[in-house]
């Protein structure tokens, strides 16, 4: 089982694809994310043009940022995680929690950091998809040493930078903490992750047992047929799945 993390979202696509991601490690507290479409097809991405900035020109506007200490902002989402350097002239590799051609990584501006030593914020001068995973170059890092030394580094976006979702999609960071219901109006639990299972996502529920304790998980797949509807600005999901299922 895969605790999904990261987002997902299909860009430039001809036909609509459900995103995902597979991330097995999660944001602190875990948040799942991604996106999730009412019709799913099989479809071909198109990757977009790399985001270059001049470096004088990050250098002179992020001067204070770069490569420096950073706060993570309240709403910070694990996107990636750094994996090596690339190149030899401070270049690095960022394994994303989803498909690279889709991350929010491509277009972010400023990028925070978070390893053992604790948190940093890079300004981005450009950054694309390579294969399996994206390559970027960050104002102030300028040799592989030090590129090499953020292996293993979390990479985390703020989600007030997401691109805005189409009107049938949702990320999935955003469905934890919704309160799930059936039609009958029984309440069936509260979002806490999103499993990647293989053939589809899995909404994981915290649940509460008659005395009102923590009782075991329930999962719902992550479907049409059983989603029947998503209420964001009411922190709502209403499933048709029964308490007994």
């Amino acid at each position: 089982m895969a605790s999904i993390s990261g987002n997902s979202r299909a860009r430039r696509c001809r036909r609509r694809l459900r995103a995902w991601s597979n991330s097995t490690r999660a944001s602190s507290p875990p948040q799942p994310d991604g996106r999730f479409g009412s019709a799913p097809a099989a479809g071909v991405c198109e990757p977009g043009p790399p985001v270059n900035r001049p470096r004088s020109a990050v250098a002179a506007e992020t001067e204070a940022f770069a490569g420096g200490p950073g706060e993570l902002p309240a709403d910070a989402v694990a996107v990636g995680r750094v994996s090596g350097a690339w190149g030899v002239r401070g270049g690095f590799r960022v394994t994303p929690f989803n498909d690279p051609r889709d991350s929010v990584l491509i277009g972010q501006l400023r990028w925070w950091l978070r390893g053992r030593a604790g948190c940093s914020v890079l300004e981005i001068e450009q950054a694309r998809p390579h294969g399996a995973e994206i390559v970027a170059t960050a104002a102030g890092l300028d040799d592989r040493e030090r590129a090499q030394a953020l292996k293993g580094c979390e990479v985390l976006v703020s989600r007030a930078a997401f691109p805005d979702t189409e009107p049938d999609e949702v990320y999935w960071v955003d469905l934890i903490g919704c309160a799930v219901r059936n039609p009958a109006g029984e309440p069936l639990g509260v979002v806490a992750a999103v499993d990647e299972f293989g053939a589809h996502p899995v909404l994981r529920l915290d649940t509460l047992d008659e005395a009102g304790r923590p009782g075991a998980s329930r999962l719902i797949p992550f479907v049409p047929e059983r989603i029947l509807e998503i209420d964001l600005a009411r922190r709502k999901i209403l499933a048709d799945w029964e308490l007994d299922y």
